[in-house]
């Protein structure tokens, strides 16, 4: 097992952004971070996509708290362990809010989830 990422982290968000936010070569295990705003006064959900290279793209998923304002400013905090397993937390300070994403791969095996 390597300490090094062999490809990039990939961020597909639903504004059609695509950013690296882990350079190949990154040592692991890494954190990196990711900004959001909500569209819409009570939005419910945040969905984004992360991918590793070119491998499946992992379904990040986050049930946000009722009567959030339009142009909430939303921290994704993406957490890649040594053996490729991400961890995702969605933080907003004004609220205080701290929230667990749920993810989840069309593929739904191990490999595709990053474990």
């Amino acid at each position: 097992m390597s300490d090094l990422l062999d490809a990039p982290l990939h961020l597909e968000a639903p504004d059609g952004r695509n950013e690296v936010l882990l350079q190949e070569g990154a040592r692991l295990p890494a954190e990196t971070r990711a900004m959001f705003a909500t569209q819409q006064a009570g939005e419910r959900s945040l969905v984004f996509g992360l991918r590793i290279g070119s491998g499946p793209t992992t379904q990040v998923r986050c049930d946000l708290p009722p009567g959030l304002p339009p142009n909430t400013w939303l921290a994704a905090f993406v957490s890649l362990s040594q053996d490729l397993r991400l961890h995702v937390e969605i933080r907003e300070n004004l609220r205080r809010l701290r929230l667990e994403a749920n993810l989840s791969s069309a593929e739904n095996t191990p490999e595709a989830n990053g474990s």
